[in-house]
């Protein structure tokens, strides 16, 4: 069973999938500035920050919040939360018939506890148009890594479970992605 916020990040993605297929429009225009790299302004801070698409050339009124994000950044941000829901479901059904792989996707599952709660940070600093805390960014890390040390510990018969090659595969690709936001954004 997919976690709530698992859940949050693939209706997210399907809902932005779906606006740009039925509407035929990106979901932020890009500027020539923000379709090489990801970059976030803030002209100027309110209590209820706006965040819009802006215009090559256009200039922002006072009190006015422009945020311009590249669809590659994104991307990057959205393949990290559909790998991540991937790997974590994948996980939840690894056939762990040996104790030390149940120990081991236990690991891996709190891995993923401290990655979610990471991330629930980050993106709580996007929505908000603040900064991400240092702190959520090493959380994303630390999970990430117990994660992929407790699914590299699964030896033995349930080594060959198709789940826990599909939880490594796709939680590789999360950190690829995670690399790519860390790049571009």
């Amino acid at each position: 069973m997919l976690s709530f916020l698992s859940t949050v990040a693939l209706y997210l993605f399907i809902s932005a999938s779906v606006v740009q297929t039925v509407a035929g429009v990106p979901m932020w225009a890009p500027t020539p500035a923000s379709t090489s790299s990801c970059r976030m302004s803030t002209q100027s801070q309110t209590s209820h920050p706006s965040v819009t698409a802006a215009q090559p050339g256009a200039s922002a009124a006072p009190g006015a919040n422009v945020t311009t994000v590249s669809e590659a950044c994104t991307q990057a941000r959205l393949d990290i939360l559909v790998s991540l829901t991937v790997s974590e479901d994948a996980t939840n059904k690894i056939n762990a018939t040996e104790p030390t792989t149940k120990t081991a996707v236990d690991a891996a599952k709190q891995g993923f506890v401290v990655t979610f709660n990471g991330i629930k940070g980050i993106a709580n600093g996007i929505f908000t148009n603040t900064s991400a805390p240092a702190d959520s960014r090493g959380q994303v890390v630390q999970g990430t890594t117990e994660t992929k040390t407790a699914l590299l510990s699964i030896n033995g018969t349930d080594a060959a479970d198709p789940n826990l090659a599909l939880a490594k595969q796709s939680l590789d690709s999360a950190v690829a992605a995670a690399s790519a936001v860390a790049a571009n954004c």
